[in-house]
């Protein structure tokens, strides 16, 4: 990231505020408090205040404008997850898809009780490509790596649904649970109810809900939605600002990513720094980082209960013998 300024062009106060917010937010990796913040937003506005601001055409095309600035990582899958939603409506209604949600019959195959069974449970993950690393899985059987997993012995399987840049789709996921016994999480970027009806119609057993994209309120709201439709929530965080919102929410799953959402690094030492913060008993997930039995063992022994592995699985030529390796130092 360059620390030495930002350089955006903003209509008015409130844009350049929430925009400066997000700035000193990744600058500070969240560990800043509000006063501090707001104090440095004030600093930085007043001593770049000409770089901030053009008025000629912004108000009437704010998008062209904005556009030209660039875009951390996961603001360019919401982008493109925003596109992908407004097909899925465009498919099937949402009142549509409401309807069919709190009519179905899929049952949930206990998510959150696989996880704390004793050991470190694995939820293994399905998906073709990333952001990161492109196309992962050029030979992509979703359906036979699924059956795969459950023969090693995986506790859960995850999923992606997300088309551009994990070539994931909701096709997938069906195909798979129509397939396994043991349960699903339905892994997107989920900032709007209408998915987490089209979870339940899907028959996910669980969500991904990422705090990183959710407002407290949100996070609250779409955990009290899945719940009532018997879907688990796995609460995602990636620092300490993120983990103190689901704290407040009352989180009965926190995933910590090792993986920063906004530049795609990984770093192991995000569980150890985050799980000694929770404040109650919750069930710990370590997401993402895990390519050896050393990598599970600091993660077990910094309170998780459980991992979520994807690309070490998808690179394997032998999914069972990478399970039982991974899990030799356990």
């Amino acid at each position: 990231m360059n620390k030495g300024g930002i350089r955006l062009y903003y209509k008015n106060q409130e844009e350049l505020s929430y925009a400066l917010r997000n700035y000193i937010d990744d600058y500070f990796e969240g560990n800043i408090e509000d006063e501090a913040l707001e104090e440095k937003i004030y600093m930085v506005v007043q001593a770049n205040k000409n770089k901030f601001y053009k008025d000629n055409e912004i108000a009437k095309k704010p998008k062209q404008i904005l556009g030209k600035t660039r875009l951390n990582v996961l603001e360019q899958i919401l982008e493109k997850r925003k596109e992908q939603l407004q097909r899925e409506k465009d498919n099937i209604e949402p009142q549509d898809m409401k309807e069919m949600a709190l009519n179905s019959k899929n049952k949930n195959h206990g998510f959150k009780e696989v996880l704390k069974k004793s050991g470190l449970s694995v939820i293994s993950e399905v998906k073709k490509a990333s952001p990161s690393k492109g196309v992962i899985a050029e030979d992509f059987r979703p359906v036979e790596t699924a059956i795969a997993y459950e023969d090693a012995g995986a506790a859960a399987i995850s999923c992606l649904t997300e088309e551009h840049y994990f070539k994931g789709g909701s096709k997938y996921f069906a195909d798979i649970r129509a397939k396994v016994d043991i349960p699903m999480l339905r892994k997107d970027f989920i900032f709007d109810e209408y998915q987490i009806y089209e979870a339940k119609v899907l028959g996910a057993d669980a969500i991904l809900l990422i705090a990183a994209i959710l407002s407290e309120e949100k996070i609250k709201e779409f955990y009290d939605l899945a719940k009532s439709l018997e879907i688990d929530c796995l609460i995602e965080v990636h620092n300490e600002k993120e983990l103190k919102k689901v704290v407040a929410c009352g989180c009965d799953i926190i995933g910590i990513n090792n993986r920063n959402l906004k530049t795609f690094d990984v770093d192991l030492n995000t569980t150890s720094k985050l799980a000694p913060l929770i404040p109650y008993e919750a069930v710990l997930v370590s997401e993402s980082g895990m390519k050896d039995e050393n990598d599970m063992k600091n993660v077990k022994e910094q309170g998780a209960e459980a991992v979520l592995i994807g690309e070490t699985f998808m690179r394997s030529d032998n999914i069972k013998e990478t399970m039982k390796q991974l899990r030799s130092c356990l």
